[in-house]
């Protein structure tokens, strides 16, 4: 009985490592030429290690350590020989597992595109997923080159990576930037006023926390 326990459980260590490899031979890639932003202090990415997580290929799950590079949209794994790669499939979600709350405390952060164009961004450009349902949120971030000019003491004009994030509602297929606060949230649910003054005054809620935007739009949607 012994044995035959040992049996299927080094049959299932194969199963799911063959199960593993077939996912991660799923995902294609090009070689990333990291010293294009040689001349350019900080990083790129939305965080500077590698994070695990996987990208939705084919209905499934491609696991990698993966990172998010918001200056150009693009999303990166490590290979299995440990090099950096560009994902080249076709996909529309991402999802990363961060352990700390130095991006958001909302875990694990969902990315998606496919949203309405607004400002800069296209269809193509990757949100955080806060909140869906008739009036959805979603956070944007984005890396951004600031350049500054030299002192007196040097003549070299200093370039630095420089990390925005904004938030924006889609409502009625339209995408519009917020400043999240009390203020902001009224005149967005005013058709509700009464219930929404109701809700804060029963609920601790933090404007600056992602988990509890979460909480405050799923509430109004439950309308």
């Amino acid at each position: 009985m012994k044995n035959l326990f040992f049996t299927a459980l080094l049959l299932s260590f194969f199963v799911v490592n063959k199960t593993h490899a077939q996912i991660i031979t799923g995902m294609m890639g090009e070689a990333v030429v990291t010293t294009q932003y040689s001349e350019v202090q900080g990083n790129p990415y939305l965080t500077d290690d590698w994070i695990s997580g996987f990208v939705i290929l084919d209905g499934q799950k491609a696991i990698a350590n993966l990172k998010f590079d918001t200056f150009s949209n693009k999303i990166l794994y490590q290979g299995k020989d440990g090099a950096t790669l560009a994902l080249k499939n076709k996909f529309d979600t991402f999802t990363l597992t961060p352990v700390t709350n130095e991006i958001s405390n909302l875990k694990p952060l969902v990315f998606i595109d496919g949203l309405p164009a607004v400002d800069k961004q296209t269809s193509e450009t990757f949100y955080q997923q806060i909140a869906t349902g008739k009036t959805a949120l979603y956070k944007f971030y984005k890396k951004v080159i600031d350049e500054q000019p030299g002192t007196s003491y040097t003549s070299a004009t200093t370039r630095r990576f420089k990390s925005v994030q904004s938030y924006y509602v889609l409502k009625n297929n339209q995408m519009t930037e917020i400043q999240p606060g009390k203020k902001t949230f009224a005149k967005l649910f005013e058709d509700h006023a009464q219930q929404y003054d109701q809700f804060l005054k029963e609920h601790s809620i933090s404007f600056r926390s992602d988990a509890d935007l979460q909480i405050l739009f799923n509430w109004y949607n439950s309308l």
